[in-house]
């Protein structure tokens, strides 16, 4: 029994599917281990985080010490290392939102002022 010649398909025709492009998000956190995993968890269980995601958050806060002028510095020294990346790439994006997150009881209502 003979088979049948396929039609070769034309590949020029193809429509390929538009990914939006990732949403970039820096979220540091005074604490080095617990609020991170707090945010990645947060993260995951709102679909927000994962393979399938068109959002990339970024969770840091080991390397910024605990005053809330130290994780203001730190978000903003990631943020400007994070464009001069992006400046000269095609695939690193620039953060788009950039949080910081500071326990409110352990510090003066002046030190939070001045951050």
């Amino acid at each position: 029994m003979t088979q049948k010649a396929r039609r070769p398909r034309p590949t020029d025709k193809r429509v390929s599917r538009q990914i939006p492009p990732k949403e970039s998000v820096l979220i540091v956190c005074e604490g080095g281990k617990t609020e991170p995993q707090y945010f990645e968890l947060i993260g995951r269980r709102l679909g927000l985080i994962g393979r399938y995601t068109h959002v990339e958050v970024a969770i840091k806060g080991e390397q910024c010490g605990s005053a809330p002028k130290s994780v203001v510095y730190f978000a903003l020294q990631l943020r400007d290392e994070r464009e001069e990346k992006a400046s000269k790439s095609t695939i690193t994006r620039k953060f788009d939102r950039v949080y910081c997150v500071i326990d409110r009881d352990k510090h003066k209502p002046e030190t939070l002022d001045s951050a």
